[in-house]
């Protein structure tokens, strides 16, 4: 009998010594994954680049410029095509930009909503790399696969699928030096002074001057990123809120009065011109009503789809409010959140 307890104790040994080093080796897969997460997430504070970056969508390619400074942080992107835009200062890499450095929103608000795994050795611009996987824990989102540089831990390219498998955009790099860069400040395109300053939520309304609307529904995982205030356009108000991988703006502006905007553009361009732009923007605003009006007079939300961006216009009293989402999460959560607009 004492034998045969013994056989049955050395059986199950050896059974569970690889199930119990296949449990340990996935622990420790898990931890690699979310070290490799941080240090990529990270890397940018830590590693200069120039080259270019673009992103691909449905065969469609473009093309940008970038050189990243990370002792300042700052990010100077220059677009290829002629007659795009002038280059411009960030003062991080842009997620906008198909800079895949700035792929990821909020690490933390990552961690709460996507799971992360090491998938193995892949290679890009042949340079070794490792492949994540970044999956949703919630319908609706995103997947991702980010090809992290082996020897930086530099994201290089990051393909976003949609929540449906369809590939929502591919950014990555075509060409990459490594090395320290230096970048300017530059007024143009700079957070400042493009979309104002920085303030706390509960502050808005003091700083735009009127009383904005938030929103008393949010995505589950979804917070606030931050709220800026121009006061240099009438006190118009961004909001952005992301769960970390996909975001959406919330913007709001009061209504202007003619001779608000007569001022206002009087301070930029010439008479002549600034009356141009009253009018042009006088006459938009009336067609817009007597479209509304002909629809019944009840609030209408105009639904803009572009490739990667859908927008949701609404008028609510005196206030213009837009909301502009990636296209790579559910439009359904777009429309709760228009739906629970509420005074602050």
């Amino acid at each position: 009998m004492n034998l045969r307890r013994s056989w049955f104790a050395l059986i199950s040994i050896l059974l569970a010594g690889p199930l119990l080093w296949a449990a340990i080796r996935q622990v420790q897969r898990g931890e690699e994954a979310l070290s490799l997460l941080h240090a990529c997430v990270n890397a940018h504070r830590h590693v200069g680049y120039s080259g270019d970056v673009g992103w691909e969508r449905k065969g469609e390619c473009r093309t940008v410029g970038v050189r990243h400074d990370s002792e300042s942080g700052r990010t100077r992107y220059a677009w290829k095509k002629k007659g795009k835009w002038p280059p411009f200062t960030l003062s991080r890499p842009g997620s906008r930009m198909g800079d895949p450095a700035g792929w990821c929103l909020d690490e933390e608000a990552l961690l709460r909503s996507y799971r992360v795994q090491l998938e193995g050795a892949t290679r890009h611009l042949d340079r070794s790399a490792q492949l994540l996987i970044v999956e949703p824990r919630l319908a609706g989102r995103p997947r991702l696969e980010v090809v992290v540089d082996r020897a930086t831990k530099l994201p290089l390219k990051v393909t976003t699928f949609k929540p449906d498998g369809e590939i929502y955009r591919v950014a990555s790099f075509s060409s990459l030096e490594i090395g320290p860069q230096e970048v300017k400040e530059s007024r143009w395109g700079s957070s400042k002074n493009f979309f104002g300053d920085e303030v706390p939520l509960e502050g808005a309304s003091a700083a735009a001057g009127y009383g904005i609307r938030v929103p008393a529904y949010l995505p589950e995982g979804f917070e606030l990123r931050e709220c800026r205030v121009n006061s240099r356009w009438m006190g118009k108000v961004w909001m952005t809120f992301t769960d970390g991988v996909t975001a959406f703006d919330l913007n709001q502006s009061v209504v202007p009065t003619p001779a608000q905007l007569e001022t206002f553009f009087q301070r930029k361009m010439s008479w002549e011109r600034a009356a141009r732009m009253v009018r042009m923007s006088v006459d938009r605003r009336l067609r817009r009503a007597l479209k509304e009006g002909a629809e019944g007079g009840v609030a209408v939300v105009r639904h803009k789809r572009k490739r990667m961006h859908r927008t949701y216009d609404l008028r609510v009293d005196d206030l213009e409010i837009s909301l502009t989402a990636r296209a790579d999460f559910d439009a359904e959560e777009c429309l709760r959140v228009l739906r629970s607009l509420r005074p602050q």
